[in-house]
Formats: structure tokens, C-alpha cells, sequence
């Protein structure tokens, strides 16, 4: 055998090993980002199925704007109420109201406070002495039960900032979405692309090879 055969065949050999090794390494990462891919889709669904259930069985999502509520509760955090009869608050709860007798409608905000004092008025209502956990001790709020919006169950911490940048920002997110979209899809052809050059080089190889011995 020539020394140029054997040149070729060890040269056909390092390739052969070195196209194994980046097999390999792409088989390693797509089964790392299949994983992280799964886990990821796995938690928006499991969080979509949270909401909806929540949504119908009566509970309301509101995202807090103002820090009266620090630190239990923060500018940006979600808050989860429900409606709930008057006579189910007790002090110490933390309920949402409308900041007036005009001010129900679903575009006006809402304020978010803490129940300090509950007086019963006599005829079956009662009103509710309310405080910001941040406010000072004189500012306070007479909320009769008729602008109480609900009871707050649950506090998510800044998912209201996701919620608030989607709304306001909903083409951006849209465009961002869509481009994520493209640019996977663009890298996958290339990459399908680059595994087709590579096969296409080792079946040369090969022929040459055979060729060569022959």
C-alpha cells in the first residue's frame, strides 16, 4: 500500500471520528434542550389551566401599582382576589375596593388595603376601617362593604410587571414572538442543511475510498 493510501485513509478515519464527536455533541444538546423545551411548555400549560380554573371559579387576577402595601406587597406583584359577603372579612385581611362610591367601573383602579376595624352598622352592612401597610397611621380608609371588589387569596410576586409590559406592549410582543419564531426555524434549515454537506462528504469519502482499494 502507497503512503499516499494509507495518508487517506487515515485522513478518512480522523474525519469519521471527528464527524462521531459532533454527532454525538448535537445529539447532547438536542436532548438537553428537548428537556428544557418540555419543562418549559410544561409550566405555561400547567399555569394556563391554574388560571382558567381559578377565573371559573370566581377568583380575579389585579396587578398593584402603588407601594401602600409594601413590603407584603409590592409595586408589580399579581394579586388573586374573589368576592366574597361581607361578614366572611375579618381584620387583618387585605381586600380591594373602588377608591369611591363612582369609581366602579373596570377601567378606574382599584386600591388594595389592609382591614384594620370592622363596625357593624346595624342593618345587616357593615364598613370596613382600612390602612396601607406603608401608609402612616393616619391615613386611613372608610370602605362600606357596597365598594368592596373582593378578598385577596393569593400574592404572586412581579409576574404584574409581565402582565403589564404584554398589554401595554402587546405588538412588540406579538413582533418578538414571531421573530423567535423565524429565527428558529432559519437555524433549523441551516443546521438540516449542514448535516446534509456533512453525509454528502462522508459517502464521498467513502466511494473514494473504495475506489482507492480497489
Amino acid at each position: 500500500m502507497s503512503l499516499t493510501k494509507e495518508k487517506n485513509i487515515i485522513d478518512n478515519n480522523t474525519n469519521q471520528i471527528n464527524n462521531d464527536d459532533n454527532k454525538k455533541t448535537k445529539s447532547t444538546f438536542k436532548k438537553v434542550w428537548n428537556i428544557i423545551s418540555w419543562v418549559l411548555v410544561s409550566l405555561v400549560c400547567a399555569l394556563l389551566v391554574v388560571i382558567f380554573i381559578l377565573l371559573m371559579i370566581g377568583y380575579k387576577p389585579a396587578v398593584v401599582l402603588t407601594p401602600s402595601m409594601t413590603p407584603s406587597i409590592m409595586p408589580g406583584d399579581l394579586i388573586v382576589y374573589k368576592s366574597v359577603d361581607a361578614d366572611k372579612i375579618e381584620i387583618g385581611d387585605v381586600i380591594t375596593f373602588w377608591p369611591s362610591a363612582d369609581s366602579q367601573d373596570e377601567q378606574d383602579l382599584s386600591v388594595t388595603h389592609r382591614v384594620k376595624e370592622i363596625r357593624d352598622d346595624g342593618d345587616g352592612t357593615y364598613t370596613f376601617i382600612t390602612h396601607g401597610d406603608a401608609n402612616g397611621e393616619e391615613a386611613i380608609e372608610t370602605v362600606p362593604q357596597e365598594r368592596i371588589i373582593g378578598k385577596v387569596y393569593i400574592v404572586i410576586p412581579w409576574v404584574g410587571q409581565l402582565f403589564l409590559f404584554i398589554k401595554n406592549n402587546l405588538f412588540v410582543v406579538i413582533f418578538g414572538i414571531i421573530s423567535i419564531i423565524l429565527v428558529y426555524y432559519l437555524v433549523s434549515m441551516i443546521v438540516k442543511s449542514k448535516k446534509n454537506k456533512n453525509t454528502n462528504n462522508t459517502n464521498d469519502n467513502i466511494d473514494n475510498n473504495l475506489a482507492q482499494n480497489q
